[in-house]
């Protein structure tokens, strides 16, 4: 098994509804224990929850990250949008992401 860095982002599919602090609160306090952190809006109104998982790979981690950060959404009171983006990369390569030197400024 192996760790990922999972991101679990969901959209309103219509105006939606303004995430309440308290429930924006609850949902960082809940993914805490698996490293997590999360983001909230309204333009476009959503909200998204970045965790670590362990996972035989990356789809299985995705799975997992999905059912677990949709749970603990609901937990916090947060709206049931649908998830419009769900990917996992393993924390070694996306370390190695972040070492990379950028781009040259033009």
């Amino acid at each position: 098994m192996t760790f990922y860095r999972a991101l679990i982002e969901t959209r309103a599919a219509d105006a939606g509804r303004e995430l309440g602090d308290a429930a924006l609160t609850a949902f960082k306090e809940a993914v805490a224990p698996f490293s997590g952190a999360v983001s909230g809006g309204s333009s476009p109104f959503s909200w998204s929850a970045r965790i670590s998982v362990e996972a035989h790979g990356a789809a299985d981690a995705v799975a997992l990250a999905a059912a677990l950060v949709t749970r603990l959404a609901a937990d916090a009171g947060l709206p049931a949008w649908p998830v419009v983006r769900a990917e996992a990369v393993r924390e070694d390569i996306l370390a190695e992401d972040a070492a990379r030197p950028g781009p040259a400024p033009a």
